[in-house]
């Protein structure tokens, strides 16, 4: 009689374990799922996991990817380091800003800082007056502030 208990005990705890495996491995999948969605798949209202994805569309620089990127490189003194008597080599510069519910540029924070005026040169051309305003973050047609996060390198030669 013994023998039975602890045997049904023992697969009690197995089912129990198995059990939050699975339920483990489905948080993990939802998870990275989540995390690998692009824009499109969560307008569409793609979603695979348990809780259902809020239809958010990230901030938007006016022309996408390649306006924002012009605008960099027309922009940003890509000289600063060498004005700064850097050494020959690449500095690397990783920051965040938050775009704000009306697309403007506020809280603008670095993660590192290479020195030669990089950092300053970033606020500088981050903060002008004549820079466009974003398209702003929205989640369920509501708009919100939105972190972009960004790395830049700049070359001295």
């Amino acid at each position: 009689m013994q023998v039975n208990q602890n045997k049904k005990i023992n697969k009690s705890k197995i089912h129990k374990k198995s059990k939050m495996k699975k339920i483990i491995i489905i948080a993990l999948v939802c998870f990275f799922k989540t995390n690998s969605l692009m824009a499109n798949d969560i307008n569409k209202g793609y979603s695979n996991c348990v809780n259902k994805i809020a239809d958010s569309i990230p901030a938007e620089f006016p022309g996408g990817l390649k306006a924002w990127t012009k605008y960099l490189s027309a922009n940003l003194n890509q000289n600063i380091a060498v004005a700064n008597n850097a050494p020959e080599g690449k500095y690397d510069i990783a920051f965040q800003f938050t775009i704000g519910k009306e697309g403007g540029i506020t809280k603008i924070e670095f993660e590192n800082d290479p020195g030669y005026g990089i950092q300053d040169e970033i606020v500088r051309v981050l903060t002008k007056s004549n820079i466009p305003k974003w398209k702003p973050a929205s989640i369920n047609g509501q708009y919100v502030a939105y972190k972009h996060k960004q790395r830049l390198t700049f070359t001295a030669e």
